[in-house]
């Protein structure tokens, strides 16, 4: 996975909030002056993670609570770990500060917030309020009242 590939130089700075990618991982990151600053990546299913995290120089990779992981450098800028299903790697230049990742949702931007997850067929904001049946259901899940159904006369 390659974080920020194809970024124009006018474009220093720039975000990544929850993109989902192959193999089940959901990918943050931020660019500022023209360098990537942090990439926190999600796994879903626990897949060997491979990742071009375009941070220039020395890296670190951490956990979620900023406890070093073990990674091996496959290349410049180019990194292999090995996530467990719902564990997190943050890479971060080398002696940068680790992003605020603590007490937020796993799957939310680092250092933003909690981020409400949505699925489909869901909206944003509270779910509407539900109408009232129309008729009483009976003990049995048949009508009280009047013929209807499958077996009505």
């Amino acid at each position: 996975m390659k974080v920020f590939p194809s970024v124009s130089e006018r474009w220093a700075d720039a975000s990544i909030a929850s993109l989902r990618t192959q193999g089940a991982f959901l990918v943050d990151a931020d660019r500022s002056g023209g360098a990537t600053r942090w990439v926190r990546v999600h796994s879903e299913a626990g897949a060997p993670l491979v990742l071009d995290h375009s941070i220039r120089g020395r890296s670190e990779v951490r956990d979620a609570r900023g406890r070093p992981l073990h990674w091996r450098e496959t290349g410049p800028g180019r990194i292999t770990v090995s996530l467990p299903r719902g564990s997190t790697a943050v890479v971060t230049p080398h002696g940068s500060r680790h992003p605020r990742t603590r007490g937020l949702d796993p799957l939310g931007p680092a250092g933003v917030g909690p981020v409400r997850r949505i699925g489909v067929g869901q909206a944003l904001g509270p779910a509407p309020p539900q109408p009232r049946r129309a008729r009483r259901i009976a003990r049995w899940g048949m009508p009280a009242s009047g013929n209807s159904g499958p077996y009505a006369s």
